[in-house]
This record gives C-alpha cells, structure tokens and sequence, in this order.
C-alpha cells in the first residue's frame, strides 16, 4: 500500500501524539508526502484533520487511519451499516483492505495547498477523474509526476531565496 503521509518508522510517539490530538477533539494538520491521493492532494499540501469518532465516514470522504507506523488519508469508497468501511487512494489501483470504524481517526475536512484553502470533493472532477485512471494504471507515473512536482516546488523556493534586494 502506498502511504499519503508517513510517520517515520522509528518514532512510534508522533503517531500516538496524532491519535491523542484527535482524540481530545482537536484538529490536527499534517503534511502530505506521498503520491497515493494524486491529483486530489499532492505532496506538501497540508490536510486538516478532525476527530473521526463523531464522523459516519460516507463514500467520497477521505479518512485517516494508521497502517503499523503510518498514517494514511484515503478516500472512502465503500461504506455500510455493521461498521465496515473500504478506502483506496485516487492514484492507487486496488482498494485497501477493509476496515472498522474504530480504525478511522479522523476526517478530512480541508487541504491547504500554498495560499490556498480547499474542501475535498466527495467525487474527482472530470479532468481530475481522467488523471487519476491513468495514474492507476502506472504507479511509476505517479511517483515520477509527484517527485517533479516535489521538484517545482523546491526550484520556486531556491529561486524566492536567491532574490536579493536592490543596494542603492
């Protein structure tokens, strides 16, 4: 499974410290680093993140869960009433495995890309929906799409330090 955004595998304690914030009914915002969701989020956005306990996660909504040391946001694809929910990222071919309600810890409930602020859609849009199908069809696609967009990003940020302002 590809992860959206990751915990490093040796410090267990930011995951618990995640879980807790939740928990104590605070939102929590995490950065992106993963190609999973493409091109709904792309890495470096940052998710907004509420307490899934009081949430009955629909299809289209996207969910965090942990999977061992990561944290993972994907989006609900199925749903139903015995508490049993299946999630997939929007660039991934094949669904995760199935989880329980009491998996979830939280909701989605905004993505902050640079100045912007964004609520997820429940259903990709038609360009979007055109993207994501081929992105599943090729993993190296989408992690090839996802480092040059890593790579943009960071040429902006090299190239806004490198300003220098004008000596008179």
């Amino acid at each position: 499974m590809s992860s959206l955004v990751q915990v490093p595998a040796n410090n267990r304690l930011k995951s618990e410290m995640a879980s807790e914030t939740l928990r104590a009914g605070r939102r929590l915002h995490l950065r992106a680093i993963g190609w999973s969701m493409l091109p709904t989020i792309w890495p470096g956005d940052v998710l907004v993140v509420e307490n899934a306990a009081s949430q009955n996660p629909g299809r289209g909504d996207i969910m965090l869960f942990r999977c061992g040391d990561r944290l993972v946001a994907h989006r609900v694809v199925k749903s139903d009433a015995s508490g049993s929910v299946v999630v997939q990222g929007d660039a991934v071919s094949q669904p995760d495995a199935a989880l329980g309600h009491s998996d979830l810890m939280g909701k989605v409930i905004s993505i902050q890309r640079r100045t912007r602020h964004m609520q997820p859609r429940h259903e990709l849009p038609g360009f979007s929906r055109v993207v994501a199908g081929v992105l599943r069809r090729s993993e190296w696609m989408a992690r090839a799409l996802a480092a040059a967009y890593r790579f943009a990003q960071r040429s902006k940020k090299i190239f806004v330090h490198r300003v220098v302002p004008c000596q008179n």
